[in-house]
């Protein structure tokens, strides 16, 4: 098996407040993209006419290294094509800390070879649909949602762009400058999340050296030919994975994709040095914070995960929901899980970051109720089967009626469905997947009450309190 996509989502407790996340027309006009969700994009209905659906999945692998995954979807008149380069923010040069957020950017928005440069503006119309760049800690990820009939056309120009993206002073200047202003629009009057993560992104997150983030002035001062090398390393064949999921059967597809991303430099994936180094076991005592971003004083509580390949991590994950889950009951508090895709997760930078503020007697008194709900829980088989229903077809089970009617009014989607294709492709296998949902679905009130003793003590657990400026 390839090198596997070290996912953990709380690369994104430095990198989810950085990407473009959203909605395809809306919000993507501030900076944002439209991102996969921790929820299915659509419960099943029981009325639904629509039979349950296989996930067929059909894999070949190019001269040159490249990985062609290929998820016919009946039902839907378009076609997810989603590119996968197994490099991320972790890997960034440490001179140039952001270099995966600054390349999710020029990827989108420069020329290539034959093609102007786009703005965002002329990325929403055209693709309505939706599209998607998104960095992580190991990897990044770019796709686009298109009509079936101009498949064979956009896997041709999306290639063309890997192959010969021009990147020019001007592009360097205007994208470190957008992230920027992203940045201050995050951070300026953003009372919760963001700071939240920002603060357990910078305080926690690293454990070796000054900690590091995005830093768009350092972006700004790199050279056009330094930034061209850096993606050419990136673009080898042995670095890539292509997935086409949806109508994307029987119309003479393979030709294109295999003359298209063929056409990449052969190699294997080439060492790429961890600059940026996630902690591992930890004890914290509080950490008062002050003088970061954000206008509120709040507390947080972070738990580490253990890995997808744990037996305990069914447990664990149920735990985490239910505590999610029971979170919103504490007056002025909220419950985040930052896992990096629906909860399949990596450990190493993995976290459960449940936070409060509003207390009369400050964060340190919401963090103690949060305690208190940790230890007190009474867990149910219930728990587990709700895990399980979110995750389901995640897991490779087939696409239930409700989510393959939705596809045919959300074709936006068929990203969301590529990128469980992609995890379960490079983290485990069937049987590895199929063991996962037994043990969710016979999974026993003692097993949870374990694993929160385990993995929820207080020996692995940090706090924060963010005084916010």
């Amino acid at each position: 098996m390839r090198n596997r996509f070290k996912l953990a989502l709380a690369a994104l407790l430095w990198l989810t407040f950085f990407v473009w996340n959203a909605t395809p027309a809306q919000a993507m006009q501030e900076g944002l993209e439209p991102a996969a969700g921790d929820e299915p994009p659509v419960e099943p209905t029981e009325d639904s006419k629509t039979p349950p659906s296989p996930q067929l999945v059909e894999e070949r692998h190019l001269a040159n290294g490249v990985r062609v995954i290929t998820q016919p979807i009946d039902g839907v008149n378009y076609a997810a094509i989603v590119v996968v380069l197994e490099v991320g923010s972790s890997n960034d040069p440490s001179d140039a800390p952001g270099m995966a957020r600054l390349f999710d950017r020029l990827l989108m928005t420069c020329p290539s070879q034959g093609t102007e440069g786009r703005s965002v503006k002329d990325l929403n119309e055209k693709y309505p649909k939706g599209w998607n760049v998104r960095s992580y800690d190991s990897m990044g990820v770019y796709g686009v949602v298109v009509p079936t009939e101009n498949l064979s056309e956009e896997v041709e120009a999306l290639a063309q762009r890997f192959r010969t993206l021009e990147i020019g002073a001007d592009d360097i200047a205007r994208e470190t400058g957008s992230i920027e202003a992203e940045m201050k629009a995050l951070f300026d009057d953003q009372p919760l999340i963001k700071p939240m993560s920002w603060l357990v992104a910078k305080a926690f997150r690293h454990d070796s050296g000054a900690a590091r983030g995005v830093d768009p002035v350092r972006l700004a001062r790199l050279r056009p030919d330094r930034v061209i090398q850096e993606w050419q390393k990136r673009t080898v064949g042995g670095n890539v994975t292509v997935l086409l999921v949806g109508n994307v059967g029987g119309i003479g597809l393979d030709a294109t994709t295999d003359r298209a991303f063929g056409a990449l430099a052969s190699g294997d994936r080439p060492p790429f040095p961890v600059t940026v180094h996630p902690v591992g076991e930890v004890v914290r005592d509080i950490l008062d914070s002050s003088g970061l971003p954000g206008n509120r004083l709040h507390g947080v509580a972070a738990f580490f995960a253990p890995p997808v390949t744990s037996p305990d991590h069914p447990a664990f994950l149920t735990v985490c929901r239910a505590l999610m889950r029971d979170a919103a009951s504490l007056p002025g508090s909220q419950g985040r899980m930052e896992f990096q895709y629906d909860m399949l997760l990596d450990p190493r930078a993995a976290y459960v970051t449940p936070h409060a503020w509003r207390y009369p007697k400050g964060p340190l008194q919401a963090l103690g109720y949060w305690d208190a709900k940790v230890k007190n829980r009474k867990y149910s088989h219930a728990d587990a089967l709700r895990t399980l229903g979110a995750l389901d077809w995640q897991l490779g089970a087939p696409l239930r009626g409700g989510v393959v009617d939705q596809l045919a009014k959300e074709p936006g989607l068929l990203y969301t469905i590529g990128f469980a294709t992609a995890y379960r492709a490079n983290y485990g296998d069937t049987v590895f997947w199929d063991g996962y949902r037994q043990k969710l679905e016979r999974m026993d009130p003692k097993d949870l009450v374990a694993a929160r003793d385990k993995y929820f003590a207080d020996s692995n657990r940090a706090l924060f309190v963010l005084k916010g400026d």
